[in-house]
């Protein structure tokens, strides 16, 4: 299971769609766009928030194969993974608003 993905919001009537950044499947972000590109932040396995900065949906999806093996290693260190996906999720509810 990957741990972060971006999802197109359905409910979003926007021309520019925003996107939830899902982390082992529970929401804990937004990605959206701006005049210039999307805009919104990631989180990390370290426990930080990461922005990349404005950058176009594709260039925010290349981002999450990198983060996704940071994600992995953590998880393969964890004793307990469901534990370890739960204490995440709570950690980064609501720290992702930029």
């Amino acid at each position: 299971m990957k741990a972060i993905t971006l999802k197109q919001n359905p409910h979003c009537r926007l021309p520019e769609p925003t996107h939830d950044v899902l982390l082992y499947g529970k929401k804990v972000g937004t990605v959206y766009h701006n005049l210039t590109g999307y805009v919104g932040l990631l989180p990390t396995a370290d426990g930080r928030v990461f922005d990349p900065g404005e950058k176009g949906i594709t260039s925010m999806r290349r981002l999450l194969p990198e983060l996704n093996r940071e994600w992995a290693a953590a998880e393969a260190q964890a004793a307990d993974p469901a534990a370890f996906h739960a204490q995440q999720q709570a950690a980064f509810q609501g720290k992702l608003v930029p």
